[in-house]
């Protein structure tokens, strides 16, 4: 369950961090486009509540 957990909240981080301005503007856009990100976003919330549901 920890691994689980750690999972989602690295994989979080490494998206705000590939959205963040620390990131030049061309890596951005080719490693994750701004559709992808909030499409990713409501999969990952939307996995994590079935995943709860079927629990």
């Amino acid at each position: 369950m920890w691994i689980l957990i750690a999972g989602w909240c690295g994989s979080i981080l490494i998206s705000y961090y590939f959205r963040s301005k620390d990131v030049s503007e061309e890596i951005r856009n080719k490693l994750m486009p701004h559709c992808f990100y909030y499409i990713g976003i409501v999969f990952l919330i939307g996995g994590t509540l079935f995943r709860d549901l079927s629990v």
